[in-house]
């Protein structure tokens, strides 16, 4: 069936193949037509050139050298056609009644079907020529008949569908092929078998015709929505509007209707003597650009991960070459010089293996690191322990001869450390530390470090006592006293008018006495200065 090509597959094939002509050569891919016959088949490439396979006992798998610019092929009984994109057609293989002697002047001509041993050109005025085997009319077309869409050569029989959706047939009629059923009309296909034809309708339903013998015109029950048929030897084979497969016949010697498991997104079928072909739809794909890599240094790994494949396939990096291996997308310089990654993806079922995509990047020698020193820290001065708030200064860090940053910590002592910022927690001495632990240039610098005191605070007590109570009335009163160094210690200079225990004054006697209060300090107090408050009891 003559189409313009969009898509490209690959083939498969099913039935006989005595002559391996269902035996799909390797590799053989990007496919836009195929045509299979009793003996061999042929399948057109998207580039316009044609691979044959399978019997070639009169060369008819013998490509002409330099065939190209093909748009259309067909298979005959062992002889092969090839329409150009000139509208010129070429023929070769068995020539024994003419069949591959194209006729002179032939041009303009729009699709080519061979049949057993005729050929049947249509032109693009809609008319048509014909050549090869004639004893019962096969090329004999028809006086007058033009508007043609598409022809297809039978046996010893032809037909043509014209434009407006009529079938003429002409040549040999023992079992009715070429009788057309009367009112057959809105056809969009013809196919023409060994000895019965099958017409495919606008409706998607399929009408045959001719011979019943082994149920060539046994048509599957409910069949429909059918986009394309083809006719073999004995069986009849049709594609679904769901890109999926059917066929038919009552005598399958070859298995030429055991359609393979599985079989979809079919797009073309072709189906002669006991074997049919399809050709199955596969996607092209293509991997997105590698992100930047920059220069590496030899003997340092890294990871690396895949552009993506539009099909969301997954991805494989290679090295194509270069001092580097690769192992789960770890890549490892080995030596200097240029690595060259490769990514691929290899397709599937229902895509073609992407287009590797490559990218390079270079491999530095590993440098020796480089000894590095840290300055020293600017002096810092004695401070004093401030309670609340608590006190903070700023340091200047110091500075490492690689200029990269240098980390200051707190060593030992009462303070924190944030940036560049010290905050004071208490008294004593502190050490702060710096440090820098290099990098794939540069050696750890040794540490840098430096003390500084921190005094303790001067502190003050807070003691209120009364200063003039009863004996009479009161014989003892609390004695309240703070300080921020601690416990404040109370003592009385006349025991026998007022004596201490603990924070307890008890009044023994009339008299005045004079009572005092100490903070002895502590890690980050002073001793506060005692306070002595004079206490009268009348």
């Amino acid at each position: 069936m003559v189409d313009s090509y969009h898509n490209s597959g690959v083939v498969v094939a099913w039935g006989d193949n005595l002559n391996g002509q269902s035996t799909i050569p390797n590799g053989l891919t990007r496919v836009v037509q195929v045509s299979a016959e009793t003996y061999h088949s042929i399948a057109l490439k998207s580039d316009g050139t044609v691979v044959a396979w399978g019997d070639n006992l009169v060369g008819e798998t013998n490509i002409p050298p330099g065939l190209t610019n093909v748009v259309q092929v067909s298979a005959g009984d062992s002889f092969s056609v090839a329409l150009k994109n000139d509208g010129t057609v070429v023929a070769w293989g068995w020539n024994s009644y003419g069949q591959t002697n194209i006729p002179l002047g032939l041009s303009n001509v729009v699709q080519v079907d061979a049949g057993y041993l005729h050929t049947l050109a249509l032109k693009s005025d809609g008319t048509v020529v014909a050549w090869g085997w004639n004893p019962n009319g096969e090329t004999t077309v028809p006086v007058g008949l033009t508007n043609v869409v598409q022809v297809s050569a039978g046996d010893d029989y032809s037909l043509a569908l014209k434009s407006d959706g009529t079938v003429v047939a002409w040549g040999y009629s023992l079992v009715g092929e070429t009788n057309i059923p009367p009112g057959l009309t809105n056809v969009v296909q013809i196919s023409a078998g060994n000895d019965y034809c099958l017409a495919l309708k606008s409706n998607g339903t399929v009408v045959v015709w001719g011979d019943e013998t082994w149920g060539e015109t046994t048509i599957t029950k409910g069949l429909s929505n059918i986009v394309e048929v083809t006719a073999g030897d004995y069986f009849g084979v049709a594609l679904k509007s769901d890109a999926t497969v059917v066929a038919w016949s009552g005598n399958t010697p070859y298995g030429e209707t055991n359609i393979p498991p599985g079989l979809t997104n079919i797009i073309e079928i072709s189906g002669r003597g006991a074997n049919a072909a399809a050709l199955k739809l596969m996607l092209e794909q293509s991997i997105s650009p590698f992100s930047p890599i920059p220069h590496e240094t030899n003997g340092i790994s890294f990871s690396l991960t895949p552009p993506p494949a539009s099909s969301s396939l997954p991805v494989t990096l290679s090295i194509l070459s270069g001092p580097a291996t690769i192992s789960s997308n770890t890549v490892t310089p080995t030596g200097t010089g240029t690595v060259i990654l490769a990514a691929n993806q290899a397709g599937n079922s229902n895509y073609y293996a992407a287009p590797e995509l490559t990218t390079s990047f270079t491999v530095n020698a590993k440098q020796v690191p480089i000894t590095q020193r840290i300055s020293p820290f600017a002096a810092i001065t004695t401070k004093t322990f401030v309670p609340s708030p608590l006190e903070t200064f700023t340091i200047n860090p110091p500075i490492s001869t690689s200029h990269l940053p240098v980390d200051v910590t707190v060593l030992s002592g009462p303070a924190t450390i944030l940036k560049d910022t010290v905050t004071l927690t208490g008294a004593g001495t502190v050490t702060l530390d710096a440090n820098q632990t290099g990098n794939a240039n540069y050696l750890a610098a040794s540490p840098v470090r430096i003390n500084f005191k921190v005094n303790q605070a001067n502190q003050t007590i807070t003691f209120t006592p009364p200063t003039s109570i009863s004996f009479v009335t009161e014989k003892k009163f609390a004695l309240t006293g703070t300080a921020p160094g601690g416990e404040v210690n109370f003592t009385s200079s006349s025991p026998k008018v007022i004596t201490v225990v603990g924070t307890t004054a008890l009044v023994l006697g009339r008299g005045t006495a004079i009572l005092k209060a100490t903070q002895i300090g502590n890690a980050n107090f002073k001793a506060a200065a005692a306070v002595s408050r004079t206490v009268r009891v009348k």
